[in-house]
């Protein structure tokens, strides 16, 4: 699967790529709240389309340059006893602006990015070999999207947001889980997740829920 991903890459992408697999070379990711959100660039940029096409190789030499002169200037102050000054974020990091992107977001969006860096799920094939998610997708997956914390409301942030960034395997793994759980929910509940108003009558939503009941994973 990797290397399939990797085909759809430019020769440009797969350069910067080689510059940066192997550093722990980290970016500040700047959210639409201006909250800034600490990443190693190898993780984002192999999940993220976006960021594939926003970061050039010239700025990734520039990036890896500095990010070294950074790492030894802590370095030099740490033996010079200033630990408690260079644990502030320093103003010289290198930002990348993501206004669609918001704080809660980014934090499901980076674990997923850091656990399958070099290491992305298989693809999803059609038609769907099982109405549950839970025999479709890795354990790692499953336990990740029905976490607690992701209700539904953050699920359709979350679809935004991978797609915004183009995160193929996120947005798909969201979709198919977000599609489930909606089976079985009036249209008036559907309403309150996408946060309209429901204008149906309860004999028509009786009516759209007997038409579309064959509409399930």
């Amino acid at each position: 699967m990797t290397e399939e991903w990797m085909d759809k890459w430019t020769e440009e992408q797969r350069e910067v790529y080689e510059i940066i697999k192997d550093s722990k070379v980290t970016v500040n990711l700047v959210t639409k709240e201006n909250g800034k959100f600490k990443i190693q660039l190898a993780h984002i940029f192999f999940m993220s389309g976006l960021i594939r096409d926003m970061i050039e190789l010239d700025d990734t030499k520039e990036i890896v340059k500095r990010a070294e002169m950074l790492k030894k200037r802590k370095e030099k102050e740490e033996k010079e006893g200033k630990k408690e000054e260079i644990e502030i974020q320093p103003p010289d990091e290198i930002e990348i602006p993501l206004p669609n992107l918001t704080n809660k977001g980014i934090i499901p969006i980076s674990e997923y990015a850091k656990h399958h860096f070099e290491n992305l799920p298989d693809p999803l094939e059609r038609p769907l070999k099982s109405r549950s998610i839970k025999n479709i997708v890795s354990k790692w997956d499953y336990e990740f999207i029905k976490n607690p914390k992701l209700n539904q409301q953050m699920q359709v942030r979350l679809i935004k947001e991978a797609n915004y960034l183009d995160i193929e395997p996120l947005l798909s793994l969201l979709a198919i889980n977000f599609a489930e759980s909606l089976k079985g929910k009036t249209p008036a509940e559907i309403g309150d997740i996408f946060g309209f108003s429901n204008d149906f009558t309860p004999e028509e939503e009786a009516k759209i829920i007997e038409e579309n009941k064959h509409c399930v994973i």
